[in-house]
């Protein structure tokens, strides 16, 4: 299983539309492996297509603002790949995105 990079919870596989993506049980913040991100964007999500998990329950909207805050400010250890001490942060719109220069999951 592998491990948050922002709180050390562990993430869950969960199914958006034809895509597996891993979200923390904690903090519920997003992992996407390398080409995930881009297929979900991409996607045209029917009803029956993400039945399993609705795409509204990615919000992180059940965290205190305390926590999102301080989990922002944190850029750990790649969780697929672990080869890289950090990874590489950006910032669009106050949406932090952590990217792994290794095998590129963000």
């Amino acid at each position: 299983m592998k491990l948050c990079p922002k709180c050390a919870g562990q993430l869950e596989v969960k199914n958006i539309g034809n895509e597996e993506i891993d979200v923390c049980t904690i903090c519920e913040g997003i992992w996407f492996d390398a080409g995930e991100l881009e297929k979900v964007i991409s996607a045209e999500l029917t009803a029956e297509s993400n039945e399993s998990f609705a795409i509204d329950q990615l919000d992180g909207t059940s965290l205190p603002e305390e926590l999102r805050k301080l989990n922002d400010e944190k850029c750990g250890k790649c969780p697929s790949c672990g080869s890289h001490p950090q990874m590489d942060r950006k910032q669009s719109k106050g949406i932090f995105i952590d990217q792994c220069p290794t095998c590129n999951g963000v």
